[in-house]
């Protein structure tokens, strides 16, 4: 499967991340991307060995890891909530998704 655009391996620095400092003044410069947690507390523990009434946050099995790593490697490229949130649902299926992320995600503009 092909990543978003925007996510794609490109020749030269990535795209200075829509949610970083130069667009919200407020945030400091070294503060942690909180994407990387915001994903792992909205996706299931769906990877293999992984306990499926829990988030993906709290499992450390090694699809759970490899996962995880997909996801910081495209919210380090540039990708936003919604381009890492339909990567996965297209990849893995909305059942990665927790109940709340499915109910939230299905309130969504199309």
């Amino acid at each position: 499967m092909r990543l978003p655009p925007m996510v794609e391996e490109s020749q030269g620095e990535p795209p200075a991340s829509p949610h970083g400092v130069e667009r919200n003044p407020t945030v400091q410069e070294n503060a942690p991307n909180m994407g990387h947690s915001m994903f792992e507390q909205a996706l299931a523990g769906f990877p293999s060995g992984c306990d499926k009434n829990k988030t993906l946050a709290v499992c450390e099995t090694p699809a759970a890891l490899a996962v995880k790593a997909e996801i910081n490697s495209m919210v380090e490229k540039g990708a936003g909530p919604r381009q890492v949130f339909d990567y996965i649902v297209n990849k893995y299926g909305v059942n990665a998704l927790t109940k709340e992320a499915q109910r939230i995600r299905s309130m969504r503009a199309k």
